[in-house]
């Protein structure tokens, strides 16, 4: 990158806030934003080893890249476009660099298998039927109309799932962590004992 004089005295230097990633980006946009352009020779090759400094699926590398994503958005974009972009980042960019983490991925599974294993149990103990999956939730039939049985669940401090009308006696039960799942179905063998399912 070259740079003349007068640009970084108008502009002032490369923002080391950033410190990986972004900092050449966030410099070219106020650059341009001070009146000047960015010129670029097609001609020339420059051969990058990406990520060899951080390793390309780093926790660092993929920290600094989804933090300075953010920061980018917060100091340049204006409006619906850096809400929509801060709120982009923080949900499918963040999500999408989380399915390059494979032992996250293997741990995440397993909890959920685990979390679904002790559902089905209590299901299968307690005779109610349910719809299997492999998502994180599960249908249960409740055999009576769901509100009663939500709030109930509520003041247990569970939130279970919105009626599916038609099937306004059916209930969706999303999977937590194994440690959250014990106790629904702790309260799950608490209201069966009341006679409420």
């Amino acid at each position: 990158m070259l740079v003349k004089r007068e640009v970084i005295e108008k502009v002032g230097l490369m923002p080391e806030i950033f410190f990986l990633y972004y900092e050449e980006l966030d410099w070219s946009t106020h650059i341009t934003r001070a009146g000047y352009e960015l010129w670029y020779e097609p001609r020339c090759t420059v051969f990058h080893k990406e990520s060899q400094s951080t390793g390309q699926l780093s926790k660092l590398r993929t920290y600094y890249l989804t933090r300075n994503r953010l920061l980018y958005a917060w100091r340049n974009l204006e409006g619906s476009n850096r809400w929509l972009s801060i709120i982009y980042q923080t949900t499918l960019a963040a999500a999408l660099s989380e399915l390059n983490d494979k032992e996250f991925l293997k741990e995440s599974k397993e909890s959920n298998d685990e979390a679904r294993e002790i559902l089905y149990k209590a299901l299968k103990e307690l005779n109610i039927p349910y719809l299997p999956s492999q998502t994180n939730f599960v249908f249960i039939d409740l055999k009576a109309p769901l509100k009663p049985f939500a709030d109930r669940m509520k003041a247990e401090h569970i939130l279970v799932g919105r009626p599916f009308p038609p099937a306004v006696q059916w209930c969706r039960i999303s999977l937590g962590t194994p440690a959250e799942m014990r106790y629904f179905v702790e309260k799950l063998k608490e209201f069966r004992q009341k006679g409420w399912v």
